[in-house]
């Protein structure tokens, strides 16, 4: 997996590319042109409203053995109302996914700004929210996001709300 994010402060990003060359995907967001996907499909959002209808994503961070009543009880909570749920190692690729339609939303908490500056940047682009965990502005050194389409999101955050713990940084 390789990520690459070009932010600008108080401009906007020209270029940024997420790609994962083993499965030949590569997403791009080149200048005012909005994000595309190179490889085998195209952006487009489920326009899913309820979290039972929904294919959600997220991950875990490295210390979920040694504190897994940080990320559990969430994953729990999303496991037995979601259609599913994913885990598959990345969240610029999860991000990504979200934003061609593969997955209807995410969560993750415990990020660094290098896990999600290009992923983000596509979500919005493509037309989705993200945010973080108390439906605050996306930050890159928020470290917890959800997003989704503007429907489904708003569910996501409420079942977020329920574990307020949830994806919290160990210190």
């Amino acid at each position: 997996m390789k990520k690459i994010a070009i932010i600008a402060i108080g401009l906007t990003a020209v270029a940024i590319t997420a790609c994962a060359p083993r499965y030949y995907d590569r997403y791009d967001r080149y200048g005012y042109y909005g994000p595309r996907y190179i490889g085998r499909g195209y952006y487009g959002w489920n326009e899913f409203a309820e979290v039972e209808a929904a294919l959600l994503v997220t991950g875990f961070p490295y210390d979920v053995r040694e504190h897994p009543e940080r990320h559990l009880p969430l994953f729990q909570e999303f496991l037995l109302r979601a259609q599913g749920v994913r885990r598959d190692g990345s969240a610029a690729l999860n991000l990504c996914y979200v934003a061609m339609g593969r997955f209807d939303g995410m969560w993750e908490g415990n990020l660094n700004p290098w896990d999600v500056a290009a992923g983000s940047l596509i979500v919005r682009e493509a037309g989705g929210l993200v945010t973080g965990y108390d439906g605050e502005p996306f930050r890159l050194d928020g470290r917890r996001i959800v997003t989704a389409n503007a429907a489904l999101h708003a569910r996501l955050l409420a079942v977020v709300a329920l574990h307020p713990e949830a994806g919290s940084v160990a210190r």
